[in-house]
């Protein structure tokens, strides 16, 4: 037996190994252009295809997806900026749009 060799099977990868994979593929330049492709064709296609309220989430995506569209995504954080509700009345962002779109807040008229 002195000339065997005895093949020691390769460790498996834990959870921790494949999420950081992962990470790393999404955080991919080409993975992010694909990723937004897609739900730019998506978005277009909902356009067309969709009743009213589908349409107008199809269009709030598209202007979310745009690279200036970055000061429009969340609410304004009011602690930050102490004036701002005296400002701004109504205060929107692309986040609440879409969540009372999600919610049926807006009618279909």
């Amino acid at each position: 037996m002195s000339g065997l060799r005895v093949r020691t099977p390769k460790k498996a990868k834990d959870n921790y190994d494949e999420a950081i994979e992962e990470y790393e593929r999404e955080q991919n330049p080409k993975a992010i252009k694909n990723r937004v492709r897609k739900a730019q064709k998506a978005a277009e296609q909902a356009l067309v295809t969709g009743d009213k309220m589908a349409r107008c989430g199809a269009a709030l995506k598209l202007l979310g997806l745009r690279d200036d569209a970055y000061w429009f995504q969340e609410p304004v954080p009011v602690g930050e900026v102490p004036d701002y509700l005296d400002i701004v009345e109504e205060p929107m962002d692309f986040r609440t749009i879409a969540g009372r779109l999600a919610g049926g807040e807006y009618g279909d008229d």
